[in-house]
């Protein structure tokens, strides 16, 4: 059995549907880790009032270091048709959401097209690339089964057999008869069966697009007196977006709170990852040997070092380790001590690599987190250490008085939640009573010292406002042991003896119980 896994930012799962992921970053196109950006307050006036360490052509200046709060402002500017499409409250414009081709009406991200120029190229919604054969060769076609698929004007994929910087192609998208037949997923040494498509809309590759077509941009690095910045992206019309942090030696780097001091550290984006759960082994038992998995083979810079990821105490928490050698021939295992299953390194995806010595916390530079109270939601920032300079933080959370550190997510109506950042996806729910009146809710082991805040359910939504989202909010109670049941009123069966371990009452909740945020194009 094959274990698809993409890299943990977070505990709250990411709702499915036919909304672009709000937390996730549309601004990188490297292949490394990128994570949403903030704005800071005021940047809504679109006025650039930012002081530069360098040239956008990377040559020096006499130009002091920007300090002050407002020094990397404005975090997010829409030029003459790349726009900001943002998150805002009562109080205005807060963090980016996604980045607007106001000429395709479309979203896009920043990409290395085929001519070697980094460009906003448009993103083909909704459509997953499968293909007939069962080795995944030869042109994909794009399907969904989503009802809510808007159909695309264009494809972005990779150009055949290439890997790299000038990888990607636009083409024209054009409608094909949905196939008959079972097709496969995959790429780069894996392909797995879906089996056929009983309904949707599919699309082909037509003729290539010139890539000049689109918006040309640069990537530059501003750093304070204190060794922090941003890596920000320009456009060639006037569009400015900060895409991530940056640390003294100009490498993007976001903030982790660590194992050890509970102390939060601006980590290198470009690691491998080990996580609490059951993968990667290089031993069949999958318990001696844990490994680490990075991003997907062949056209994806090398990791730096191990993101260990320790869940089941609200937020994450992170440990470093030198990165060992990758493995390139056998198996890996994945699964529990006695449910331990072989996976041919050909047919996994990811890269995988051996866990090396641990790493001092002090790798990482150290910085504070602090909270800008407004008239709505807070902004979070950072400052170094021992510097006096505050700055917003293109991957922190917003903030909220009654829920604390929160994150955007859809409620499938076009409007967001602002759902804590500890909170994750509800599961099934059973009942402690044979009458089926008194839920709770498995959370699993990670979790049994301590439950989520919250618990989110997803759902279908209304396709003209946004797709599926957030339908249901569960807060927890107390710990439960004990049989349960399941069914509802009136049709209540016993379950078990006892429920795993990690297991709470929970409780419904409004949905109002979270603060609500709208989308914002500024022009």
């Amino acid at each position: 059995m094959l274990h698809l896994r993409l890299p943990l930012l977070t505990v709250l799962p990411l709702a499915a549907g036919c909304l672009f992921n709000p937390t996730a970053g549309a601004l990188d196109g490297t292949g490394t880790e990128t994570e949403g950006s903030s704005g800071s307050a005021g940047a809504s006036s679109g006025e650039d009032e930012s002081t530069s360490t360098g040239a956008v052509d990377g040559t020096e200046t006499d130009a002091p270091p920007p300090s002050g709060p407002d020094a990397f402002d404005p975090h997010f500017r829409s030029g003459s048709r790349l726009q900001a499409e943002v998150f805002r409250d009562e109080s205005g414009p807060l963090t980016l959401h996604d980045v607007w081709d106001a000429s395709l009406q479309t979203p896009c991200d920043f990409l290395v097209a085929s001519d070697g120029v980094e460009r906003c190229l448009p993103r083909t919604l909704d459509y997953t690339p499968m293909f007939t054969t069962p080795d995944c060769s030869g042109p994909p076609v794009y399907v969904s089964w989503s009802p809510c698929a808007q159909p695309p004007s264009m494809i972005v994929g990779p150009t055949e057999g290439a890997c790299g910087a000038g990888a990607v192609e636009v083409y024209e998208a054009v409608e094909a008869p949905l196939p008959t037949e079972p097709l496969y997923i995959g790429g780069d040494g894996y392909c797995d069966a879906t089996g056929a498509v009983a309904d949707g809309q599919a699309f082909v590759r037509g003729g290539r697009v010139d890539p000049a077509e689109f918006v040309a941009v640069e990537r530059r690095v501003e750093l304070n007196a204190d060794g922090l910045g941003v890596e920000v992206v320009e456009g060639d019309e006037g569009s400015r977006f900060v895409a991530a942090m940056a640390n003294a030696d100009e490498t993007r780097c976001a903030a982790r709170t660590m194992v050890s001091d509970e102390a939060e550290r601006c980590v290198t984006m470009q690691v491998a990852y080990h996580e609490s759960f059951d993968w990667w082994f290089g031993d069949d038992g999958c318990e001696a040997e844990p490994l680490a998995y990075g991003y997907t083979k062949g056209c994806d810079q090398p990791p730096d070092l191990v993101l260990e990821v320790e869940l089941g105490k609200g937020s994450p928490r992170y440990s470093l380790a030198t990165l060992g050698e990758e493995l390139t021939e056998g198996s890996v295992y994945s699964g529990a001590p006695g449910e331990c299953l072989a996976s041919p390194l050909s047919e996994v995806p990811w890269s995988i690599f051996r866990i090396g010595e641990p790493l001092p916390d002090d790798t990482a530079p150290l910085v504070v987190r602090e909270v800008e109270p407004g008239p709505g939601m807070g902004l979070n920032w950072y400052r170094a250490e021992t510097g006096e300079h505050l700055r917003p933080v293109p991957d922190a959370p917003l903030h909220d008085d009654a829920v604390g550190p929160c994150l955007p997510q859809p409620r499938g109506d076009g409007t967001f939640l602002c759902v804590p950042a500890s909170a994750v996806g509800a599961g099934e729910v059973d009942y402690v009573d044979p009458g089926c009146t008194e839920p709770v809710m498995a959370f699993g082991p990670d979790f049994v010292d301590k439950p989520p805040s919250f618990a989110v359910e997803w759902g279908p939504g209304e396709c003209a406002e946004g797709g599926s989202g957030i339908v249901a909010v569960w807060s927890t109670a107390n710990a439960y042991a004990g049989p349960f049941y399941y069914g509802e009123p009136g049709a209540c069966f016993p379950a078990g003896e006892d429920v795993e371990p990690g297991t709470y009452r929970v409780v419904p909740e409004s949905v109002d119980v979270l603060p609500s945020l709208t989308i914002e194009r500024l022009r």
